[in-house]
């Protein structure tokens, strides 16, 4: 008997200390999962400055930004990594440079475009987030690699048909039917200039629908619902609100708030591109993104779009304050992180430009709101704090895996925001960098802002004196030391050995030897560089390539005479 029982506990220890050491191997593992905050991160498409906080426009009700940069940390000199929804959202999710990625246009499935790189929602699941969706994060709601999301909300879309916004189906105008009442299609009553596309969506006015059959309201209905049902922690929850981004259709009552006799235009003058170079007037002239500023005027409807965009914006406002509400009430908010970000900006007729995929200001500027926890701040953090560092949101990626002490990502470019959260005043980049096509970048400084184009043209502003970009400087010799201390800034970007200007023609030779790239700028859209065009012009591409042959330039800018 003794022998049995001496043989069963020479079993059972073993058996029993495996079971101790894995019961304290899953206390701890949940107890540093447990110590691990949640994060909320809000994203808002094509926001510019114009929130109360930011002083961008002085009319602007942003009562629920204002009250959460009152309770963190506001970076007023937060820029986009890129003006254009795709190239902005590819490299904030996957924390990398469009000069590392090749990523430079609104062609920017991720999956497709960047299959092995691991993004950042991605990230934070391998080391222990729950991740959770709702809304447009990466371009286009659901193109996000497979396994980014334990959950992500059902695809939404706009309460009214797709025919609506058809340039086709306008003659003039659509007509739709809601709950018998007669709505049509344009708002505005401008016909698109975007003729090269159907869809037509430079188009706002006020839509007298209630609020739930607008796609925001329906994300965040589903989102509230996830929140209300209690999330697994520590989680990261992303909403990506889809307004103020054109059609600037938002409910009645919001437009009411903007007065078209009352609404104030944005800071303007006669005669503001005669100082830019040809590269700078086909940026800010050629309808790329939204429409032409000459028809807006034509039309009589600057004031109108102007209202618009303040009533989508103040519509996400207070949709962000029901988001809020709800992580509030939840009881999971003292462990929460909240970070609230906007892509890029949108001109409303400054420098002629409306829309997107410019490098002035307007465009590049983006609100940038961090808030940490009450039971997780770093030491140093003090509520409504303003943070005047040249930031970027290339800086995202790297700061979530500050909050989370998760372990270095070596592919990033950017750098964790946390420092700054815990002293806006601590060492930091004296610029940031945004680009806007292959050769195309904005550097941005406390004071200075250079522009360069692919053909070598530039531009210099100083933003103490010119807030509005108005003054170009860049052939002032006054100013010859600040343009060449800039232009050092300038990145170096490895991928492309050239760029060419021929005509209306941008040509881009890639470092590795393979062909030309080539894009025609007086056709249709192709300022934003989405498709490859040389063979469809292999005159042209024969021009270039013998020329080059024949001069061997070594700049990287080049300008072959027309």
């Amino acid at each position: 008997m003794q022998a049995v029982q001496s043989m069963l506990m020479k079993v059972i220890r073993p058996i029993t200390f495996f079971i101790l050491h894995i019961s304290a191997f899953i206390f701890f593992s949940s107890a540093a999962a447990d110590s691990k905050p949640n994060i909320l991160f809000i994203a808002i498409d094509d926001l510019n400055d114009w929130i109360g906080c930011l002083d961008g426009h002085p009319q602007v009700k942003t009562p629920h930004m204002d009250s959460l940069a009152e309770r963190g940390v506001l970076f007023t000199e937060a820029h986009c990594p890129a003006p254009v929804c795709g190239p902005s959202r590819a490299a904030i999710m996957s924390g990398m440079r469009a000069w590392n990625t090749g990523v430079y246009s609104n062609n920017a499935n991720y999956p497709k475009r960047l299959p092995g790189v691991e993004s950042m929602p991605q990230y934070l699941k391998r080391h222990g987030y729950a991740t959770i969706g709702a809304g447009k994060l990466f371009h286009g709601d659901h193109s996000f690699p497979k396994g980014s999301f334990d959950r992500y909300a059902p695809m939404s879309g706009h309460p009214w048909p797709k025919e609506a916004i058809l340039s086709s189906q306008q003659k003039p105008v659509y007509e739709w039917t809601y709950n018998g009442k007669v709505i049509t299609f344009p708002r505005n009553g401008m016909p698109a200039d975007r003729i090269w596309k159907d869809t037509h969506t430079f188009d706002w006015g006020p839509m007298d629908l209630p609020d739930h059959e607008f796609r925001d309201a329906k994300d965040l209905a589903w989102a509230i619902k996830e929140i209300e049902r209690g999330l697994q922690e520590p989680y990261f929850l992303g909403f990506g609100f889809h307004l103020p981004h054109q059609p600037l259709h938002a409910p009645k009552r919001f437009h009411d708030m903007y007065p078209l006799d009352e609404v104030e235009l944005p800071p303007h003058i006669e005669g503001d591109l005669d100082d830019l170079s040809r590269s700078g007037r086909d940026y800010a002239l050629i309808p790329t993104t939204s429409g032409e500023h000459r028809s807006v005027v034509k039309y009589g409807q600057w004031e109108n779009a102007v209202s618009s965009y303040l009533a989508t914006v103040t519509f996400v406002d207070e949709m962000l304050g029901k988001l809020l509400h709800s992580l509030e009430s939840s009881g999971q908010a003292d462990n929460t992180w909240i970070l609230l970000w906007s892509d890029h900006g949108w001109h409303l007729g400054e420098k002629e430009h409306w829309g997107k995929a410019t490098g002035w200001y307007r465009a590049t500027r983006v609100p940038l709101i961090i808030v940490p926890p009450e039971n997780g701040a770093p030491e140093g953090f003090q509520p409504g704090s303003v943070c005047d560092q040249p930031v970027n949101l290339i800086d995202l990626y790297p700061t979530l895996i500050g909050i989370g002490s998760l372990p270095k990502n070596d592919q990033l470019d950017g750098q964790s925001l946390v420092p700054l959260v815990a002293n806006p005043n601590a060492d930091w980049s004296d610029h940031t960098v945004t680009t806007f096509g292959r050769g195309n970048h904005a550097i941005t400084g406390k004071r200075w802002r250079y522009i360069q184009y692919f053909d070598g043209r530039a531009e210099l502003y100083d933003r103490d004196r010119d807030p509005n970009e108005w003054r170009n400087l860049i052939d002032d010799p006054e100013h010859a030391d600040i343009v060449a201390a800039m232009k050092k800034k300038m990145p170096e970007e490895a991928l492309c050995k050239q760029f060419i200007r021929y005509g209306d023609f941008k040509a881009v030779i890639p470092s590795d030897g393979s062909p030309m790239l080539l894009f025609n700028h007086a056709l249709e859209n192709n300022l934003e560089e989405r498709f490859d065009e040389a063979k469809d012009y292999p005159e042209v591409v024969a021009h270039i390539q013998d020329w080059l042959t024949r001069h061997n330039p070594t700049q990287k800018n080049v300008v072959i005479p027309d």
